[in-house]
């Protein structure tokens, strides 16, 4: 007996698929005509399964065949006609294979997630996640363009974060150069000029000196070796945190972080909020819903979370309790889900939810790119200044006393 995968309709045109046991081709295309099905494709699993995988494909390449599959959908050509078709115009190599390569799954038999998730490798996670989502519902084409417009807006947010974010991390790295050029070039010359005057120093100039000493004896005398360890210690941990941890627990670490950490909590709960509000918004039960967008979010922790909630929402527990109990959405996610149970209305609210969340992304990343820098430069002012004022005061007293 061999496994056989295949695809048919039935009396009513519903495309079935599945797996079933026979001697050879033409005893599995007998049972499942027996069974009133119309067999459009059938082919050995064994077969199926040794199709050789099209390489990794990055970011823009899934979002380039994602966005041809969601065309496909919407014109209602049969995939794997659409996909060759798609092929044979794209000029992209990497996307070219994969067109072939997901056409080839379709003729053996298998489903389009199917061939994505036979080889998980090739593809980022988060696209066969889109499609399969896409997939339970009666409009493909148009849940997957809607799935990927929302995936679009969080790639555009998450750029315009880090945008925002690396700008106050160059000026606060700027700012760092020049204090340890002050500190390591500029101070010592003065401390060893005060000191062969024996000048009375002030508390201001005695702390500069001071601050200066310590820094050139961590980069440059017998305790550099203190600030080694402790920098090789630093990145050990955050290396323990990313890949022992995982995925999750970096997301979560990331999240306590200050000013970021709310972004980044945030921006978890919109991509739910929106995947979940698609794919109620296409009838998709809520406890299928949550394992779709488990499959499709980049965030892991929000992708554990929308486990957990499915097994609750499935054993009775409303979406408010279970997202009450897991603890690893925001809060305020709680009242928009409970107001949209008892109203009957749960993907309204999850999608007044996500504007909520984006609006205060919105609000924070201002604040990082607009507000954060004049502050920082402030404190440079006021710190180059106090640098000023403390190695001239000494200076002033000596050419006073000298005249």
């Amino acid at each position: 007996m061999a496994d056989f995968r295949y695809t048919a309709t039935d009396d009513q045109g519903r495309t079935q698929t599945g797996e079933i046991s026979a001697r050879d081709q033409h005893d599995a295309r007998r049972q499942l005509t027996d069974r009133g099905l119309t067999v459009e494709q059938l082919a050995g699993v064994d077969e199926a399964a040794m199709q050789p995988s099209p390489g990794r494909l990055n970011s823009s390449d899934a979002e380039e065949l994602v966005a041809q599959v969601a065309e496909i959908g919407k014109a209602n050509i049969p995939m794997a006609i659409g996909l060759r078709a798609a092929a044979a115009e794209s000029t992209n190599r990497r996307v070219k294979r994969a067109f072939e390569h997901l056409a080839k799954g379709i003729d053996q038999g298998q489903s389009l997630d199917e061939v994505l998730k036979r080889n998980a490798g090739s593809y980022p996670p988060h696209v066969a996640g889109l499609i399969a989502a896409a997939t339970r519902t009666s409009q493909l084409g148009g849940a997957l363009e809607e799935l990927l417009e929302h995936h679009r807006q969080m790639r555009d947010m998450r750029w315009t974060v880090i945008s925002a974010i690396l700008y106050p991390l160059l000026v606060v790295g700027m700012a760092l150069a020049v204090f340890l050029l002050l500190m390591l070039e500029i101070v010592p010359v003065f401390g060893k000029m005060f000191e062969e005057f024996e000048l009375d120093l002030s508390a201001a100039t005695m702390s500069l000196v001071q601050i200066s000493d310590a820094c050139v004896a961590l980069t440059q005398g017998d305790q550099k070796w203190l600030l080694v360890i402790v920098c090789i210690m630093s990145i050990v941990a955050l290396l323990l945190v990313r890949f022992v941890a995982g995925p999750a627990g970096w997301r979560r670490f990331l999240g306590t972080a200050p000013l970021i950490g709310p972004i980044v909590s945030w921006s978890g709960a919109a991509a739910f909020a929106q995947m979940m509000a698609v794919l109620l918004d296409y009838d998709i039960p809520l406890p299928r819903a949550l394992e779709l967008t488990s499959d499709a979010v980049r965030d892991r922790n929000v992708s554990n979370a929308c486990r957990l909630l499915a097994a609750g929402v499935a054993n009775g527990q409303t979406l408010a309790d279970g997202l009450e109990e897991v603890g690893h959405l925001p809060a305020t996610l709680i009242p928009f889900v409970r107001s949209g149970e008892q109203l009957g209305d749960l993907s309204g609210a999850l999608k007044l939810a996500s504007q909520v969340f984006f609006e205060r992304i919105g609000l924070r990343t201002a604040l990082l790119s607009s507000v954060s820098p004049p502050i920082i430069f402030v404190f440079i002012g006021l710190g180059i200044a106090f640098c000023v004022i403390a190695l001239f005061m000494p200076l002033v007293s000596l050419v006073g006393g000298l005249s």
